[in-house]
């Protein structure tokens, strides 16, 4: 039961992040309309998973890429993943971990990419990156495996490594405040 109100808790959290793709922003200054006409200089393939996951990946990645934050899908997929974080299936175990990592890091990097390319491009500021960064990066990488904060932590800490030069580019300064 403990899993079911966590997971509830997450995809509230995830809609209230801007998860949602329906009407305006949730209250970071940023204008949708324009965000999704910012098409990233290069937008590498979605990250490699169990082939049971990795149409939700591909899904989760493309949104990202478009500039809608991937949240709502990551939370989905990981709700999907929920019952073998524990199970004793040693390889359902490893490839559901491994598509919760590629969801809350890898397209988690992707997304944020973008919006530092609409920031580049005007459309959006570094504010509204530094404001939406600090709220919503916290949405990516919750676990919901055993060693939830460990493992939040570890993602955390790779997704910042992973967009913090880009950062530091696109808004000199405010990759140590990440």
């Amino acid at each position: 039961m403990g899993h079911v109100t966590l997971l509830v808790g997450l995809l509230a959290f995830a809609v209230a992040c801007g998860g949602g793709s329906a009407g305006g922003e949730s209250g970071n200054g940023g204008d949708e309309a324009a965000r999704s006409k910012v098409v990233p200089k290069a937008a590498p393939r979605a990250p490699r998973v169990a082939a049971d996951y990795q149409d939700a990946i591909d899904r989760a990645w493309n949104r990202a890429a478009e500039g809608t934050h991937p949240s709502k899908a990551c939370a989905a997929l990981q709700g999907r993943l929920l019952r073998f974080f524990r199970g004793e299936d040693a390889k359902a175990r490893d490839d559901a971990r491994g598509a919760a990592e590629a969801c809350s890091v890898l397209v988690g990097s992707r997304y944020f990419l973008t919006v530092l390319e609409a920031v580049e491009s005007g459309t959006r500021t570094c504010n509204d990156f530094l404001t939406e960064s600090a709220t919503t990066i916290g949405a990516l990488v919750l676990s919901l495996e055993a060693a939830g904060e460990v493992v939040a932590a570890a993602r955390r800490k790779r997704l910042v490594e992973l967009i913090k030069p880009r950062v530091e580019e696109v808004c000199p300064g405010m990759g140590r405040v990440l």
